[in-house]
């Protein structure tokens, strides 16, 4: 995961951010101004590969990295539970969870 955090962080360090705060127009403007950055850095990737398949995949690659921690961040979520201390979920039928009685162990 620390790979595909790599490549959206780099990607995306040298759009600034400066119409954050900015009024609806001004942060739409950077909303394309982030897209275009982005799909001319995927351009230059794929320029610098000879293969088709190598073409493909780093013109995917930001794409894939993104849907990759968005993925993880789901399955991170859908574990966590609100009160849990550090985050932490638990899974289902786990004995340490409060909410649930402990497991009975068969003799």
């Amino acid at each position: 995961m620390m790979e595909k955090y790599e490549i959206v962080t780099c990607t995306t360090v040298s759009i600034t951010h400066p119409a954050l705060g900015g009024t609806l127009q001004e942060r739409l403007m950077m909303m394309v101004r982030a897209i275009e950055w982005i799909l001319d850095l995927s351009s230059s990737w794929r320029r610098r590969n000879s293969t088709e398949e190598g073409k493909k995949k780093a013109h995917r690659r930001y794409q894939d990295a993104v849907l990759a921690l968005s993925k993880a961040y789901a399955l991170a979520s859908a574990l966590m539970r609100p009160g849990d201390p550090g985050g932490c979920g638990l899974l289902p039928g786990d004995p340490r969870r409060a909410d649930q009685e402990p497991r009975k162990v068969p003799a």
